[in-house]
């Protein structure tokens, strides 16, 4: 191209590659013959249009032969440089069916303006130019037309970048809608099928739908189909019914290769397409289709799918899609969480006013703001008592001392400084008809995420019935007592007058002396049982009684150990017989009968089987002395009765009694009862 560059000494006079190649080229052979031949208002002509920086050219004749400029030559890409002196209709058979109209307009002597005007100038598929250009008609000295000045710009980029912006706006739009809708939709599918127009608009699709991922059963749920979708939709199928997105879709097909790959796809010939599986019966033809994935914390969830764009898709419909894709998402999960929010506040709304208690939660000045009917049924002002000053002296509290409690010091008050005031405060409250109850008010402060109060809940309990049942409870243990405890005196009364009635009739004799030994040691018994509310003894104190009733210095030769028990009266009397007559023998004939003999008495408790009472084991153990035959418990006698059968058949006890060379060893385990507990102290 140096050779046209510069240097030049005749007509064009210009430097530049075109006017170069203009005066290099053999006109002579077509129709405008030798260049020196030319009338100088073309060369005029020519001369301007080597001359202008931006695209220029000059069609002229019937032949519509073509001279550019260096603009020109460049936009022309592979036709340049052989479009120079060709027919424009040769040079550009694909442009000429669109500009051959405009060119014909100019030749008829109008001045053609063309805007926006999509051409592809260098014919190589590359991509469509966009111009706007003016035609304008010049004209001879005798006035005629001889050719057409074209003079224009290149606007594709400006156009394009236009278009990238109204995109932009629009999916901006979209989003703004989507969130809008978001807010008011009645329900999921309802927002589903605003999400989809707004995809539709943005693209150009013909319909479109949507659909999430059942992890389940791994296949594909639709939430929504659009309107376009419905209209196009002629499907008669009892399992794909009208109006009702389809579910249970296999993870298949063009829109199955987005949800695997998790990928935005473009398939402008589906039919071609590798994954292509087809439509049902019904379903509308697919021209074109676009899928975007729906990706949640890097899964892919879910997929919108568009079709039948008009010309297919380009990649800025699919960036265009991807960009609606997380806003739909998020409109989709916000209206899911605010409906189970919902669902939520229902139920708990359901349980917060059937909550037998008065419950009521408090903003950080004390004011009442949520509260069920009980809590109502209390405060009908909606005030707390605290901040209540027509309705506050129905309510009052009592301190320990007797002093009334100031309505700063209520429960309420107190949460809102920061107090858990728990269980509660008993308060009187009138109600009214004049009558006053008993209700328990507790409250707790609910703090804010840095640790400050913002508010308290408290709950009111009416305990009217329970503290009037408490009373009068109270009242008839306190005359139960008085009965039990009159009971247990007469009874005594009544042993004694049976001693003295006995040794008065019978006159003294052994058998006396056993028979009084033991209606005392029932007394004893009695008379612990009337000292004890529970009407139970201590398996301690009774074993130290019936030791301290053998006399003075023998509990120097006893060891006694065991935790602390309290038997019910049916087993404190037995055990307490039992355990007379082991210390009468041991007085008589066994360990506390010589100066070297011991005695040990011990228990403790096991439970044999998990899930049933434990047991009690007593373990009698004399020591230091030779047994000899016939000197303990005589077989048969009252005492051997007593532990080998009396108590297996009224304890359910397991009782054994061995005399054994250094002494008796008896051991006595029995369940027990209900009553039974633990004491406050042990023995040893």
């Amino acid at each position: 191209m140096g050779n046209y560059a510069t240097g030049n000494h005749s007509w064009p006079f210009q430097d530049g590659e075109m006017a170069g190649r203009i005066r290099a080229h053999d006109w002579s052979a077509g129709p405008l013959g030798p260049i020196e031949g030319w009338p100088e208002r073309l060369k005029l002509m020519v001369e301007f249009v080597l001359a202008s920086p931006s695209v220029s050219a000059l069609v002229h004749g019937e032949e519509r032969i073509l001279i550019y400029n260096d603009a020109a030559a460049r936009l022309y890409g592979e036709r340049h440089p052989a479009a120079l002196g060709r027919p424009l209709p040769a040079t550009f058979p694909e442009g000429w069916r669109v500009v051959g109209p405009l060119y014909a307009r100019a030749f008829a002597g109008e001045v053609v303006q063309v805007t926006g005007q999509p051409l592809d100038t260098r014919g190589d598929g590359s991509g469509t130019d966009m111009f706007d250009a003016t035609l304008i008609p010049v004209r001879d000295d005798a006035g005629r037309i001889v050719c057409v000045h074209m003079a224009g710009h290149e606007v594709g980029a400006q156009v394009r970048s236009e278009c990238r912006l109204k995109r932009k706006n629009m999916v901006l739009d979209g989003i703004n809608r989507i969130f809008q809708e978001a807010l008011i939709a009645a329900t999921e599918e309802e927002l589903g099928r605003v999400c989809l127009s707004v995809a539709e608009e943005v693209t150009g699709s013909a319909f479109g739908f949507m659909g999430e991922i059942n992890f389940r059963t791994n296949r594909l749920d639709d939430l929504s189909v659009s309107e376009r979708g419905w209209q196009a939709f002629s499907m008669e199928d009892p399992a794909f019914p009208r109006g009702k997105a389809p579910t249970g879709l296999k993870l298949h097909g063009i829109y199955g290769r987005v949800l695997l790959d998790g990928k935005g796809l473009i398939a402008n010939d589906p039919v071609s397409h590798p994954d292509r599986i087809g439509t049902p019966k019904g379903h509308p033809p697919l021209r074109s289709f676009l899928g975007v994935p729906l990706i949640h914390a890097g899964r892919t969830i879910g997929m919108l799918g568009l079709g039948n764009r008009e010309g297919g898709y380009r990649p800025e419909d699919l960036e265009a899609a991807e960009a609606l894709a997380p806003a739909i998402l998020q409109a989709l999960f916000s209206r899911r969480i605010e409906q189970r929010l919902r669902e939520s506040e229902e139920r708990l709304a359901t349980v917060f006013n059937v909550l037998p208690v008065g419950i009521g939660v408090l903003d950080s000045r004390g004011d009442l703001f949520l509260s069920n009917q009980e809590m109502r049924r209390f405060l009908p002002t909606g005030l707390m008592p605290s901040r209540d000053e027509d309705r506050g002296e129905r309510w009052r509290a009592y301190q320990p001392d007797g002093r009334r409690v100031e309505p700063s010091d209520f429960p309420d008050s107190r949460a809102l400084r920061g107090e858990h005031v728990l269980p509660g405060v008993e308060m009187s409250y009138a109600q009214d008809d004049g009558r006053e109850i008993w209700t328990r008010m507790a409250a707790v402060p609910v703090k804010d995420a840095v640790g400050r109060v913002s508010g308290a809940v408290a709950v009111i309990t009416d305990i009217d019935a329970l503290k009037r049942n408490a009373t009068m409870l109270e009242q008839n243990q306190e005359r139960l007592q008085v009965m039990v405890a009159e009971l247990q005196h007469r009874t005594r009364n009544l042993l004694a007058v049976v001693r003295t009635i006995a040794r008065r009739s019978l006159g003294p004799s052994a058998g006396l002396e056993k028979y009084d030994a033991r209606l005392a040691s029932l007394g004893r018994v009695q008379g612990f049982l009337s000292r004890a509310p529970a009407w139970t003894v201590p398996l301690a104190d009774l074993v130290g009684a019936e030791l301290a009733a053998l006399g003075a210095g023998m509990l120097e030769r006893v060891t006694v150990s065991g935790p602390a028990i309290d038997l019910p009266g049916t087993q404190a009397q037995l055990f307490a017989l039992a355990l007379h007559e082991l210390a009468t023998n041991a007085l008589k004939y066994g360990a506390l009968s010589k100066a070297g003999g011991k005695l040990a008495v011990s228990w403790h408790i096991a439970r044999e089987e998990p899930g049933k009472a434990p047991w009690l084991h007593v373990l009698w153990q004399e020591a230091g002395v030779a047994i000899a035959g016939g000197t303990g418990l005589r077989p048969g006698g009252f005492g051997r009765e007593l532990i080998e059968r009396a108590l297996p058949y009224q304890l359910k006890a397991r009782t054994s009694y061995e005399l054994g060379a250094d002494g008796v060893r008896c051991t006595i385990a029995a369940p027990l009862l209900g009553e039974a507990g633990r004491g406050p102290g042990s023995a040893g």
